[in-house]
């Protein structure tokens, strides 16, 4: 999955060659008389020509911007809406990351890299949707919404015991959530050897019907 500080070069057309024209006009307006129709022909022509070959010197510049994030499409709406959702959940929770203290920022940032290896499974074996609704419906909610309780209470910078002890509760429930999600991949990558082993079994079998080895 993308990251939000990736970087791209991306080519954008420049303005150049319309500022060039509008020059032409701007300058043959204060310097030149404008009172015949052969006049605004010239002008136009010169105003013309000096767009292309600003077009031609300069006709686009590099930004440098933030990469898009990644979106799946592999026509099972079911899978693509599954692991979309998961993407969109690891992104949201940057901004927790970004506040969180540095034992709960490392748990953060396990989860994010743990559901976008759950979304890649999706996106590889469409199957693996099916196991991931509980996780879609229930958990992902969940953690949306701990994770702005979170930053709500810690942007009070209070040191009330009620508060902190929230605080607290919450980051040892992200340290749950980082272990369910690791097995709820290893689940997946389990089903995935599982699959294999039979595709593998059934082959050999024809394998040796057709015998062939």
């Amino acid at each position: 999955m993308n990251s939000n500080d990736e970087m791209i070069e991306v080519k954008r057309k420049t303005a150049y060659p319309y500022w060039a024209a509008s020059a032409v006009w701007i300058i043959a307006a204060l310097f030149f008389p404008m009172y015949k129709v052969w006049h605004y022909i010239l002008i136009a022509v010169l105003s013309a020509a000096a767009g292309i070959v600003t077009y031609k010197l300069k006709p686009y510049y590099i930004s440098l911007e933030k990469a898009p994030e990644k979106r799946y499409m592999t026509g099972d709406k079911t899978a693509d809406e599954i692991a979309n959702s998961l993407l969109d959940s690891a992104q949201e929770l940057k901004k927790l990351e970004a506040v969180a203290t540095p034992v709960l920022a490392a748990d953060v940032a396990s989860i994010r890299i743990t559901l976008a290896k759950i979304a890649e499974s999706v996106q590889h074996d469409p199957a693996d949707a099916k196991q991931c609704r509980r996780l879609i419906n229930y958990y992902l909610p969940t953690v949306s919404k701990l994770a702005d309780k979170y930053i709500f209470l810690k942007a009070q910078q209070s040191a009330e015991k009620n508060i902190t002890d929230t605080l607290s509760g919450i980051e040892g429930a992200f340290r749950s959530i980082d272990d369910m999600l690791r097995k709820h991949l290893d689940a997946l990558y389990e089903n995935d050897a599982l699959d294999i082993d039979t595709d593998i079994t059934v082959l050999e079998s024809m394998l040796k019907n057709d015998k062939l080895i």
